[in-house]
């Protein structure tokens, strides 16, 4: 009986030996130390330190069985790893997870089931990787995002889920973005949101969710970024400080959340070095005072084209019914043309009008439609 007890009792300290975890950070890389780990460690799925994947790893099967890492999981100098394919059981980080520098990845897929990080986020320096499609379950950063300096990038679709991000967000020396589209269930940012020299980035249009920064609200040197429109439904007083400049082909910036923070700034300001329409603060501002003014839609009242124009533009007017009144002043203010509207396109000459910008008012029986004007020469 004795030997039976003394036999039970290491069966069942082998099986609780063999069911544990490894101690302490562990780093594999090869891919023999993944195979083995799944091997070594079947019943090992909440692995309470961190994982660091580096070096010639091919795949992370032999990781399936993690559903949480307590520490920080590093994805760092890979050369062969392509994707995150044997993590799709993995829930949650308690720490970081930084996927820096790794030369053939090309997607994030694996880590679909991943949806709390407590640490930061960072993406950086992933030249290969087009999309950020795997992270479609990731609801909650606990710290920071950080995207930056991946030649390759082109959307951030795959962070549909995401809803808050603490500390800072930023998006930094992506060449190759052109949309923020699928950041619309983002509603908070704890901390500062920077959007940085992205050469390809022309729309803010995806931050449509976004309701709340914590810091400061930083757009620069986009070059191609024409409108701040997307931004319309931040709190102005959760802002403490905003720079938009060196966006060379921004001339919209009046959205309603940056011209409540000009009626009421809780920090810093610099707008500087964009397109006419938002070169300086002073045009921003008067560009303000028509935001909220008129019942129509000003887009599909009427269009104006081209714009900017040179020695005349045409005014189409769809929608109204032509007992227009049409005056174009100057953003002091000053009336400069006006005449009566009949005819569904219109051609006004602008040619006396010097380089600048202007509004042009358009007022019916329906309403008031405002837009703005550039002249260049």
């Amino acid at each position: 009986m004795k030997n039976l007890t003394l036999t039970i009792a290491l069966v069942l300290s082998q099986i609780l030996l063999f069911a544990q975890c490894p101690p302490g950070d562990l780093i594999f890389s090869s891919q023999a130390q993944v195979d083995d780990f799944g091997i070594s460690y079947p019943n090992c799925n909440e692995f309470p330190g961190g994982i660091t994947i580096t070096g010639n790893v091919l795949n992370l099967n032999g990781l399936s069985g993690l559903t949480s890492i307590g520490g920080d999981l590093n994805f760092l100098y890979n050369v062969q790893l392509s994707n995150m394919t044997g993590l799709t059981n993995l829930t949650s980080v308690g720490g970081n997870v930084s996927i820096i520098e790794n030369y053939t990845m090309i997607s994030l897929v694996g880590l679909n089931s991943l949806s709390t990080i407590g640490g930061y986020l960072y993406i950086n320096r992933n030249n290969m990787l087009i999309s950020v499609s795997g992270l479609n379950s990731l609801t909650s950063v606990g710290d920071g995002l950080s995207i930056s300096e991946s030649a390759s990038l082109t959307n951030v679709g795959g962070l549909n889920s995401l809803t808050y991000v603490g500390t800072a967000f930023e998006i930094f020396n992506c060449p190759s973005l052109s949309s923020l589209s699928g950041l619309e269930n983002l509603a908070s940012i704890d901390g500062y949101c920077k959007i940085e020299n992205n050469d390809a980035l022309t729309s803010i249009a995806g931050f449509e969710g976004l309701t709340s920064i914590g810091g400061e609200l930083s757009i620069r040197s986009n070059y191609v970024l024409t409108s701040l429109s997307g931004l319309d439904n931040v709190d102005a007083e959760s802002i403490n400080g905003l720079s938009i400049y060196s966006n060379f082909l921004l001339s919209s910036c009046e959205v309603l959340s940056i011209c409540n923070y000009l009626a009421n700034p809780g920090g810093s300001i610099l707008i500087s070095n964009n397109a006419t329409g938002c070169k300086t603060q002073e045009e921003v501002e008067t560009a303000c005072e028509w935001v909220s003014v008129g019942e129509l839609n000003p887009a599909s009242a009427f269009s104006i084209y081209p714009n900017p124009g040179t020695s005349s533009i045409t005014l189409e007017t769809p929608k109204l019914n032509h007992d227009a009144t049409l005056t174009i002043t100057q953003t002091n203010g000053q009336e400069l043309i006006s005449r009566q509207i009949k005819e569904i396109k219109t051609t006004i000459d602008i040619s006396h009008l010097t380089a600048g910008m202007y509004i042009v008012r358009l007022q019916s029986s329906k309403g008031i439609a405002i837009q703005k004007l550039v002249v260049n020469k």
